[in-house]
């Protein structure tokens, strides 16, 4: 009998040992996915702050040369909608026992000054204080990037506040988040696409407008005529707003719209094997290109140098005048001038016969808009899209401000107000907008 309630302990304190065991496995793996959750959630939150405040600092930077008017008050409200999506994330951090009372106060004042421009009009001091704004919004930006930097390295964790156990690691991650507040550090971010390319998703292939629907085979020789190579051979349809037929063979991919049979998109696989163009022969052999195609009149707008590539924006032009929607790039390869990458979608999205009136504001009038602090270098005439789908005849001027900043300022050639404004970053890879 001992030896059987012997037994019986024994299972039962096994049975309790598994299923404690049991119960502990669970609950250690439900906190760690927990804690993956959480640390996906902060990083994303901080991802958010970045893109904010960067956005904030980049309409505060064109606010410095910006007259008052509708386009003052476009930015003014950037301003004040990204505090307010940069106060939304700061607040999902796990950051109860860290001050960033001057980062939240920074971060307010940007949105509740933007916000009294839009409701009383700017001041006398308005310039003075959106340039202090400015430079604090671009030391904030930088702050951020490098911090963020720190976690993409492993370096330092938003698990470290929340565990507090080892205390090096907490100090850590204080100081790095801390550390915003103070000795703000310079560090640029750019996103590049382009002058004027966002607007052309929202739209219908206004170029395509009327055009029959070709069979596959006319499209498969259109693709074949326009990369000159005859060994490819159909692989897909695909849908979208702009159906295609997708051509592939010899490291190409041709996208040909279905309706008028027009090269939509092409990609050819080449490893540049050394740089023996420069970037303007380069852009030259997609000018080139373009009128072998049939494309005529198109101008270089910009273009970005990358992995031995020259990506060059073009733009149509109309009587001398930059047609911004009607975009096409241009990849080539800078060691044999090899025509790498093609997109026509701004094109085929906007092209189309246009009736222009004649400016109602003289240029002179158009040049007294533009702020007293800005050296004009250039004008000419275009036309640029606008968020609602719509476009605007247009002064474009490219002016130098004092600190040698360049930037592209559009005034409406018919009400004389500032439309646009784009600040151009310029190195050895090209000219970058934003």
């Amino acid at each position: 009998m001992r030896n059987t309630r012997n037994t019986k302990a024994v299972s039962v304190f096994l049975a309790v040992s598994v299923i404690l065991s049991a119960a502990a496995i669970y609950y250690s793996m439900r906190t760690e996915k927990y804690e993956r959750y959480i640390t996906h959630l902060s990083d994303r939150a901080f991802s958010d702050i970045i893109t904010s405040v960067n956005a904030v600092a980049t309409s505060l930077d064109k606010m410095q040369y910006a007259t008052e008017g509708r386009y003052m008050n476009t930015l003014a409200a950037n301003v004040w909608r990204e505090s307010m999506g940069a106060k939304a994330a700061l607040s999902l951090l796990p950051l109860s026992d860290v001050e960033l009372d001057e980062t939240q106060k920074f971060i307010s004042q940007s949105g509740a000054y933007a916000y009294s421009i839009l409701q009383r009009g700017a001041d006398g001091g308005t310039q003075d204080n959106i340039s202090q704004l400015s430079d604090r919004a671009d030391e904030l930006t930088g702050k951020l990037w490098e911090v963020k930097t720190r976690l993409n390295n492993g370096e330092i964790d938003f698990t470290m506040l929340r565990d507090g156990e080892d205390v090096s690691a907490v100090s850590d991650m204080e100081s790095g988040i801390s550390d915003i507040e103070t000795d703000f550090p310079e560090m640029g971010a750019l996103i590049y696409d382009g002058p004027f390319s966002d607007h052309i998703e929202l739209m219908e292939p206004l170029f395509l407008e009327n055009k029959p629907d070709v069979e596959v085979d006319i499209a498969l020789g259109n693709a074949q005529v326009f990369t000159g190579n005859g060994n490819l051979k159909y692989s897909h349809d695909m849908g979208g707003k702009l159906p295609c037929y997708v051509f592939t063979g010899d490291g190409i991919s041709v996208h040909v719209t279905k309706q008028g049979g027009y090269v939509l998109e092409m990609t050819k696989n080449h490893v540049a094997s050394a740089l023996n163009l420069t970037p303007e022969e380069g852009v030259a052999k997609a000018r080139e290109f373009l009128e072998n195609n049939g494309y005529h009149n198109m101008a270089e707008s910009y273009y970005q140098v990358f992995a031995g590539e020259v990506t060059a924006n073009f733009c149509y032009t109309d009587n001398g005048i930059k047609v911004y929607p009607d975009l096409i790039k241009v990849t080539v390869s800078l060691d044999d001038g090899t025509v790498t990458g093609f997109e026509s979608q701004g094109f085929i999205m906007s092209h189309r016969d246009r009736t222009l009136q004649r400016p109602k504001i003289a240029l002179a009038e158009a040049m007294d808009e533009l702020d007293d602090d800005l050296e004009v270098l250039e004008n000419a005439m275009a036309i640029v899209p606008t968020d609602g789908k719509n476009e605007v005849f247009c002064y474009e001027f490219l002016c130098k401000t004092e600190d040698e900043q360049r930037l592209l300022v559009y005034v409406d050639a018919m009400s004389g107000e500032e439309e646009n404004m784009l600040i151009l970053i310029e190195d050895e890879t090209g000219t970058l907008t934003m």
